[in-house]
């Protein structure tokens, strides 16, 4: 066969299906499938049509770059697995996921407790005295509690008088 390296390409996907075979499986005349096989650009019809039948990436057939098979290696793995199977993997997938949150959340009271350090070396020595004691800086404190809670009782009154 004579042509570009994308002509190469389908060759070497195809490998040594007889023409019949090939159009059966494509869907495609066997006529078209001989002219794009000696050598004459393919249509984007045939183009996607060996990608279906054969798995084949896009970007490889017509580029040559990226991998050669496509994902849906995956989704067929996925459709063929047993239920058991794919309760296992989750399960698994969600152990890793808990134990990267606790990392994160171990990390995260480690930079806060960092912070309150470094808060605390950096404050002036009336701050203290002035009403702003550990209890406002705290995260998650009472303060910052009431605040968020106030705009809420707020709208729950106003409806409240709307309805009357």
């Amino acid at each position: 066969m004579a042509g570009s390296p994308l002509n190469h390409r389908i060759t070497q996907v195809v490998g040594s299906l007889s023409l019949r075979t090939l159009s059966d499986r494509l869907g495609i005349h066997e006529e078209r499938v001989r002219r794009y096989l000696n050598g004459a650009a393919p249509s984007l019809e045939f183009v996607e049509a060996v990608c279906r039948a054969f798995g084949v990436s896009r970007q490889w057939l017509v580029t040559g770059r990226g991998p050669r098979h496509s994902l849906t290696d995956e989704a067929d793995v996925l459709n063929e697995a047993e239920a058991g199977e794919l309760l296992e993997a989750v399960s698994d997938a969600l152990e890793s996921l808990l134990e990267r949150v606790d990392r994160l959340e171990s990390f995260a009271s480690a930079l806060e407790s960092r912070l309150r350090q470094a808060l605390g070396e950096v404050r002036p020595a009336g701050a203290a005295s002035a009403g702003r004691g550990t209890k406002s800086r705290q995260f998650g404190s009472r303060r910052a509690t009431r605040s968020r809670a106030k705009p809420k009782r707020r709208r729950a009154k106003r409806r409240r008088r709307r309805d009357r």
